[in-house]
């Protein structure tokens, strides 16, 4: 046996020695060494085209290019274009949302359009101070919703709280007695008005079966 492997050892000895190995040699850019039909890893392989919308990113792997992703995250296969409203870093980074858009985390696929002072998008699909959940749309924790725009951080002290509220409340009762002590006791016009609104607003609620000639109007 010890001549058998001498044999061996010198058949191997006497071969040509190559530097560096066949099997190492990079590949052009975008493309990829290929082992699979390689006999040996060291001797030789194949160059091929990384797959569309993917570049070079280890010696064996593509990955996708920017402005491209996989909705999966998968390197070495096709890649697709970057969603509208998103934005895509390539390889295997799924795509984010832009200023002004949404999306869901679990399916960053599909973005939708919303207002740029609530979705400030980014890797993190951040909202507004104050906004959260979908479109960014709802109020985030430990804040309060003063008006449609606006939220307001919570704090121990409730006074800012209360302010606002009595102000309000002043605000309508102080609006209510200035039509009903001034502009209605000056102005007929005006009662009528309001009394008519009054009006359409009890007819409204009953439940009458209209002519249906009149049921466009």
């Amino acid at each position: 046996s010890g001549s058998q492997w001498g044999l061996v050892i010198s058949d191997l000895a006497n071969k040509a020695f190559v530097f560096p190995a066949p099997g190492s040699v990079d590949c052009a850019l975008n493309m990829f060494r290929n082992y699979s039909q390689a006999g040996c890893f060291l001797c030789a392989h194949h160059c091929d085209q990384c797959a569309s919308g993917s570049q070079w990113v280890t010696p064996e792997v593509c990955g996708c290019s920017p402005t491209f992703f996989h909705e999966n995250g998968t390197l070495g296969e096709a890649c697709d274009s970057c969603p509208l409203g998103g934005v895509c870093d390539g390889g295997e980074t799924p795509p984010y949302p832009k200023t002004g858009y949404w999306a869901n985390t679990t399916n960053p696929t599909h973005f939708y359009e919303c207002l740029t002072s609530r979705c400030l998008g980014g890797k993190e699909h951040l909202c507004g101070t104050g906004f959260g959940y979908r479109m960014c749309e709802g109020t985030a924790n430990h804040y309060y919703n003063l008006g449609s725009s606006l939220r307001v951080e919570c704090s121990g002290d409730t006074s800012l709280a209360i302010f606002v509220h009595v102000f309000w409340i002043a605000f309508v009762l102080a609006t209510f007695f200035f039509i009903n002590q001034f502009l209605v006791s000056r102005y007929e016009s005006i009662a009528l008005f309001l009394d008519s609104l009054q009006r359409i607003a009890i007819v409204s609620n009953f439940r009458l079966r209209w002519p249906i000639a009149l049921g466009p109007m």
